[in-house]
């Protein structure tokens, strides 16, 4: 049908004929022959008698050779073979009405020009200026819609992809309502862009011929996939780009305008994923895209992973927002059964209710998590073992705190802390909690009747080295997770709402990272709220805080605070904490027991080492109990020695000045360091407290210099005198 009409434009420009064969021609198309790409553009463009001539024209001078002479022949010598509006309207109208309204068919705002069918070039050299010299050009994609060549426009293609999708909308895992109303609306949409010119919709509204669609959530939560399910659905191919490949200002105007043009040729779906580069707050692009998106009449998703970062103009555009959130275990599980066809061969020990009990996936997630897991049982020519799908879930997970975190990680084990007996209960306590977790909410509906507090927060108070921060590790490290220390220098911020904003990117990662959560010295951010607030500051405090509390109780992982000062926490976080361990500083048998452990067995030990001894004499914690161990090693490599009892006595006293538990002769040694490090050559008082300490006198000092270390402080046998050892032991 199509070249049928180009020998009936022919005889329009040349004025021969009675114009029937074009009447018939004309009539055919509007009949909306199936299969017919001239028909779908009249049709889809709305385009006049007047316009569908100008584009048979324009075809005409691509695919008709004999179309060049009859141009000549019908424009003259002055226009040539150029397609000028003059020779247009000259041809096709008749009278005054006829061209006021063709002229009006080469305004900015009519089909030809808005959509980009055609264009208009420049005046030819030497004929004269404005708008009846202008040169009409059909444009290219508008030849290859036409002529059914499937390349897409050379704008489009270098930032998007034409496909045609085979996903079945009943395999997209959301809510059962909301699906429905998604597949009548773009079951019906064309009946919908007929009532809104049939009930005069169109009279009062600039713009909402369109469908908008906005799927905004998690990344892997499955809104692109629903858009391909939406456009498999009715049968659609779908054009799909990404924002952040869309050009600059300069000619963004035109490559959105051949994009929703090549849609609208096609009939296809649009998607812009990632919608936020394109249209959010800020950005100067935005009100060219508004423009591009009004005068598209087809379906237009939208996909962000940011919906708080959009523009707020943006809300009264979109026909229907559906947010997306990560799935309950319920609907993890059903995803995990979709993504595992009935040919994959399943290990007989595959829990997929386990799994997705223990995994808050999004679907994207569970797919290449099933694909790892497959690949490496290729690759072993084994079956799909539990054991593999975990290592597939395991690679998936994905840690983005490093900013205000720092991750930490310990081979440590429960059986390798020193702890009292009722403490290493409740820490067990704990462990069974964190293992069952999963079962308790998902599986026996606890999750169901709770809207907060689904995860599990811990307090670890005590003095300084009990053990609070190992005890954490060691309880990510008994589940095989990474543990991500809170960096509150990072976090808190002299800048008004950003503390809030670090606050709330902290937890949003750790959601979606599957990590658990330490707040070190928790009492620097969660002290107690000022009851009257007098000062900016107060507010902010408080504010900050709030937040935190809000964020804790919503939080569904794990997340560990410790302090040395329970009591300036907030009163309110108390509450919200279901685990209070207190580590209390050890006893005797606790401390030798500390000092066994800590001591690897590939370690030189002289046979008068006792560590029931130290453990008597010396009231360390574990944390200076390990900096004791080490300190003495450092000491006995040094000297080329074992470690021997007399090294360690030296060593636990160091730490004890470290510490400022400093006794009478400890004092002198600490005052004579730094007398030397000053680097004073003071003579000592007869009877100062250097000479009490053991210092050589003036007159020793006098007789030449000798070569004495810091522990040739100490007295004989690196032992304070039994007169001192209370004041050393307590």
């Amino acid at each position: 049908m199509l070249l049928s009409g180009l020998p009936a434009v022919a005889e329009l420009l040349l004025g021969e004929g009675d114009g029937s064969a074009w009447r018939a021609f004309e009539d055919e198309v509007r009949s909306e022959p199936p299969g017919e790409r001239i028909s779908s553009l009249v049709k889809r463009f709305g385009l006049s008698s007047f316009e569908l001539k100008c584009i048979m024209v324009g075809l005409g001078q691509h695919v008709q050779p004999t179309m060049a002479a009859v141009l000549e022949r019908s424009g003259g010598s002055v226009f040539s073979r150029a397609v000028t509006v003059r020779l247009l309207i000259d041809r096709f109208c008749e009278g005054t009405d006829e061209t006021l309204r063709a002229r009006r068919s080469f305004f900015r705002s009519a089909p030809l020009l808005r959509h980009r069918l055609a264009s208009l070039g420049q005046p030819e050299a030497g004929s004269s200026a404005g708008l009846m010299a202008r040169r009409l050009v059909v444009t290219a994609p508008t030849i290859r819609y036409l002529l059914w060549e499937e390349e897409l426009s050379e704008n489009v293609e270098r930032i998007a992809q034409l496909t045609d999708p085979e996903v079945d909308l009943l395999n997209v895992i959301i809510d059962r309502d909301q699906r429905e109303q998604l597949r009548e609306m773009v079951e019906n949409h064309d009946k919908y862009r007929q009532a809104i010119g049939d009930w005069g919709f169109d009279k009062i509204l600039p713009y909402g011929r369109g469908l908008t669609l906005l799927f905004s959530g998690p990344s892997g939560t499955g809104k692109t996939l629903l858009a391909h399910a939406l456009a498999g659905h009715i049968g659609r191919s779908l054009l799909s780009v990404s924002a952040s490949d869309l050009p600059e200002s300069e000619g963004l105007e035109a490559v959105l305008s051949d994009l929703f043009t090549e849609a609208t040729m096609r009939d296809a779906v649009v998607v812009i994923d990632e919608c936020e580069a394109l249209l959010g707050k800020g950005d100067k692009r935005k009100a060219t895209a508004f423009r591009a998106m009004e005068d598209f009449e087809g379906i237009l998703v939208l996909t962000t992973n940011h919906p708080e970062r959009l523009d707020d103009a943006l809300e009264r555009r979109i026909i229907v927002n559906l947010p997306f959130e990560i799935p309950d275990a319920e609907l993890r599980r059903h995803i995990w059964e979709v993504h595992l066809p009935p040919g994959v061969p399943l290990a007989e020990d595959v829990d997929l209710e386990a799994l997705a009990n223990t995994y808050d996936f999004s679907g994207g997630t569970i797919k290449n998590a099933i694909l790892v897991a497959v690949n490496r049982a290729r690759a072993r020519d084994k079956p799909v073992s539990m054991g593999l799908l975990e290592e597939g879930c395991t690679s998936q997970l994905r840690y983005a705190l490093e900013d205000l975190t720092v991750r930490t990680t310990t081979h440590l084990r429960l059986k390798d802390i020193v702890l009292p007996d009722a403490a290493k209960k409740k820490v067990q306590e704990i462990l069974a909690a964190v293992r069952n977790q999963s079962t308790v909410l998902n599986r026996w509906g606890f999750g169901r009747k709770l809207v907060t507090g689904k995860g599990i927060t811990v307090l670890f108070d005590g003095p300084p080295g009990t053990g609070k921060t190992l005890c954490a590790e060691i309880i990510a490290g008994e589940f095989n997770r990474a543990l991500y220390r809170v960096n509150i220098p990072e976090v808190v911020s002299k800048w008004v709402g950003e503390t809030e904003k670090h606050i709330k990117a902290i937890f949003q990662q750790a959601r979606i990272s599957h990590a658990m959560l330490l707040f070190d010295e928790a009492d620097s951010l969660f002290s107690a709220r000022t009851a009257e607030t007098q000062t900016a500051t107060d507010r902010y405090a408080n504010m900050e805080v709030n937040l935190l509390l809000q964020e804790i109780e919503r939080f569904p992982g794990i997340c560990i605070l410790t302090t040395n000062f329970y009591g300036s926490l907030d009163r309110a976080l108390i509450r919200r904490i279901q685990f209070r361990v207190t580590f209390e500083e050890p006893t005797v048998e606790q401390r030798a027991l500390i000092w066994e452990t800590l001591c690897p067995s590939e370690a030189p030990c002289a046979t008068d080492v006792d560590f029931m001894a130290l453990a008597k004499k010396y009231d360390l914690t574990g944390g200076m109990i390990k900096n004791a161990l080490l300190r003495a090693a450092y000491m006995a490599a040094d000297r080329d020695s074992a470690l021997t009892q007399a090294i360690l006595h030296e060593a636990c006293r160091d730490e004890y000045v470290a510490a400022g538990k400093v006794t009478r002769d400890a004092s002198a040694v600490v005052e004579k360091r730094a007398r030397v490090h000053r680097g004073l050559a003071e003579e000592d008082e007869p009877g100062g407290p250097a000479a009490a300490a053991g210092a050589p006198s003036a007159a020793t000092a006098a007789a030449g210099p000798t070569r004495r270390s810091y522990y040739d402080e100490l007295p004989p046998g690196g032992e304070a005198p039994d007169d001192d050892g209370a004041a050393l032991g307590g």
